[in-house]
């Protein structure tokens, strides 16, 4: 009779990661955030989830990914370098209006834990716009508000998620989340 052994498996690497929403132009201050996020270890992602530019259909989407492509790009050009993005909706894709936005940032969020093993306990979303925010929310995340000096924090509607930090610039979240010495990290 023959002994089984049980199959041995290498650890499952869980990964702490940064969604970044993705709207929006990328100034300087966001490429030199993401290269400082990946020097801490994090995973950075990048969340589209936009209206197509272009309208529907095929000229829709190109656009879309055109648009993409000048974010990854602006990135790139400052020294950021991102582990993926992700766009909503998706090539060949027709937008649902009756998904609200910030459900469709949840699903994002949600495929972006799957693809690249991400512990959405340990990660957070940093956004500058209150959908993300509130798709984090949905999605169990702890989120990061961008606004400049003088913008409201607050939801822009009642009952939508309040933010679990608020920040003026996208260098101020690296002190949530770089380790701690006297403190665990979360």
């Amino acid at each position: 009779m023959s002994q089984t052994r049980p199959l041995l498996r290498p650890a499952m690497v869980i990964e702490r990661a940064v969604l970044l929403s993705a709207d929006g132009s990328v100034p300087r201050a966001v490429a030199v955030a993401v290269g400082a996020w990946k020097r801490q270890g994090y995973v950075c992602v990048a969340l589209h989830c936009g209206v197509r530019k272009g309208g529907d259909g095929v000229e829709g989407m190109r656009a879309e990914v055109m648009h993409q492509r000048r974010i990854d790009a602006a990135l790139r050009g400052f020294g950021g370098v991102l582990d993926a993005t992700l766009l909503c909706p998706r090539p060949g894709e027709v937008v649902d209006e009756d998904v609200p936005r910030p459900s469709r940032f949840a699903r994002l969020i949600i495929e972006a834990a799957a693809a690249h093993r991400i512990d959405l306990l340990r990660s957070l979303m940093v956004a500058r716009n209150h959908d993300a925010i509130e798709g984090a929310a949905i999605a169990g995340l702890r989120n990061v508000l961008v606004v400049a000096e003088g913008e409201a924090a607050a939801p822009s509607a009642p009952g939508q998620a309040r933010p679990d930090f608020v920040v003026h610039a996208f260098g101020d979240v690296l002190p949530l989340i770089a380790p701690r010495r006297t403190s665990a990290t979360w």
